[in-house]
């Protein structure tokens, strides 16, 4: 984080050491705090220690009606599709991107709407074509938040795909969009790629990341042998992360081609601002 975006710039010693001043330190430490909250580097980076600190302020007073916002649109937007109103939905969701953080807008909003419709959809409550119409607004309103991202010509480049046999994509698309808030160049593959096609992919941009989702079904012995395919094919210094709700059913693979388990965007972040500094 310091590196890559320079927010500090601490003095050097005739050794080479860093000196921080007790104003750096309090900048990385509201810096830290800022990201635990939600807010992205690539968007607070420049701001000065007051600016950071106000930010944080502000938040602790409108936590209680943060709640009741990130509420609101999860009602509305399960009106929209109950009234499978795309216009609606989408004017939900721009809303909501203007009330919310980046990061709260995919934890408060996409994610557990993904995971409503989804119950709703096992529990018989929602329809299937619900769940088809409200899949392609999410969609198009994710492609679109990686369509819009502006990284910087030296941005670290991550592949972002789901392999051979998975065809859940929404996942694929939240690790994206996550990652281009932080600034990575993200190449979408789009969803159900074997892993000559994704290697491929990675040597050609010289990608530092993988990122796959894991979602159904849960003991594909195929997807076991595309996983281990893909760690020969690519060199040991491309990491592999995977989210998704089927990581665990595949756990002991994952672990044999050295791959990161992500459970959290929180997690995600961490990994890629500690991986793209070094």
């Amino acid at each position: 984080m310091e590196n890559r975006y320079a927010v500090v710039k601490p003095q050097r010693t005739n050794t080479n050491r860093r000196l921080y001043t007790d104003e750096d330190v309090e900048k990385l430490r509201l810096l830290k705090e800022a990201t635990q909250k939600g807010y992205t580097i690539s968007r607070i980076s420049n701001f000065s220690s007051e600016k950071i600190s106000e930010l944080l302020n502000r938040q602790k007073i409108s936590k209680h009606n943060s709640s009741n916002t990130e509420n609101f649109f999860l009602q509305e937007s399960l009106s929209d599709i109950f009234d499978m109103n795309p216009n609606k939905l989408e004017k939900t969701f721009l809303k909501a991107s203007v009330e919310l953080s980046q990061l709260h807008l995919m934890d408060k909003l996409i994610v557990p709407l993904i995971y409503k419709i989804g119950e709703m959809w096992k529990s018989g409550d929602m329809r299937i074509s619900h769940e088809h119409f409200s899949s392609s607004i999410i969609k198009n309103f994710l492609l679109n938040i990686i369509k819009n991202s502006h990284p910087n010509e030296s941005a670290p480049k991550i592949v972002v795909t789901t392999p051979s046999g998975q065809l859940h994509e929404l996942g694929a698309l939240i690790s994206a969009c996550v990652a281009s808030f932080e600034g990575w160049s993200i190449i979408y593959l789009g969803p159900n790629l074997p892993a000559e096609e994704i290697a491929s992919a990675v040597r050609r941009i010289n990608a530092k990341f993988i990122s796959l989702s894991i979602v159904y079904p849960l003991d594909d012995s195929h997807l076991e042998e595309q996983l281990k395919r893909l760690r020969i094919l690519i060199t040991h210094e491309v990491k592999i992360l995977v989210g998704g709700r089927g990581t665990q059913s595949y756990s002991k693979v994952l672990n044999e081609i050295n791959a990161v388990i992500i459970n959290s965007t929180g997690e995600l972040i961490e990994k890629l601002t500690v991986d793209s500094v070094k």
